[in-house]
């Protein structure tokens, strides 16, 4: 997990056991003890969670979208930050580097010219006798 993300699950605990405390007897819930609870420990109905997501994008400025957008959106920023395509994979728990690797770079257009830019800066520094020294085909 990032640090920024320990950390505010840490306050985020912090919260939860100030309510908890408030909550007294009527605080339901150490039968499940999840991190995402209602007000009196209760497990989030999903149609909630989905709503309070919708109005945090746009709190923000962003678009409506899926929730699992986030998930595609993450994958796609470590592509395009230089993460491994191996380590996206094992963080998304792909079995299959292929998979994250289909289902990702297809909307990183910049990688490819990325990629095509280091080619030929290393090929811009070598030298004539290097360049025919290259292995081809």
């Amino acid at each position: 997990l990032l640090e920024r993300t320990v950390n505010a699950l840490r306050e985020h605990r912090v919260r939860q056991l100030t309510e908890r405390m408030g909550a007294g007897t009527e605080w339901i819930g150490n039968e499940w003890d999840l991190v995402f609870v209602t007000a009196l420990g209760a497990p989030l109905d999903s149609s909630n969670v989905v709503h309070t997501y919708q109005r945090e994008l746009a709190r923000v400025g962003l678009p409506r979208q899926r929730f699992h957008d986030a998930r595609h959106s993450v994958a796609t920023f470590w592509l395009a930050a230089g993460v491994p395509a191996r380590v996206v994979a094992a963080m998304l728990g792909h079995s299959q580097v292929g998979l994250t690797l289909n289902v990702y770079t297809h909307v990183l257009p910049a990688l490819r010219r990325d990629a095509a830019d280091r080619l030929d800066s290393v090929l811009g520094g070598l030298s004539t006798e290097q360049k025919r020294e290259m292995p081809t085909g």
